[in-house]
């Protein structure tokens, strides 16, 4: 069940994060990083963790999650995802 929430865990335990237009979160709407869920984040992953973990701080009590993932849909054609490590 979706709850909205008031703090992200740590930056620390990302594991994977996702920024595209609401609805299929297959890869076609959007882009996740790493790419791969198994891959190691690179450096430019570890930006876009950043950039996407501040705007979901920044917007905060918009944010809802389920356990393991939090999400913002900013608008009717953007959507942040976090995914953080279990």
């Amino acid at each position: 069940m979706d709850q909205t929430t008031t703090q992200l865990p740590s930056f620390e335990k990302i594991e994977r994060v996702y920024s595209g237009k609401p609805g299929c979160m297959c890869g076609c709407n959007g882009n996740y990083w790493p790419e791969n869920s198994n891959d190691t984040p690179t450096s430019k992953d570890t930006k876009a963790f950043k950039r996407i973990y501040n705007i979901l701080q920044q917007n905060i009590q918009q944010v809802t999650n389920n356990e393991y993932w939090y999400e913002l849909i900013i608008s009717p054609t953007r959507k942040y995802v976090i995914y953080f490590t279990k």
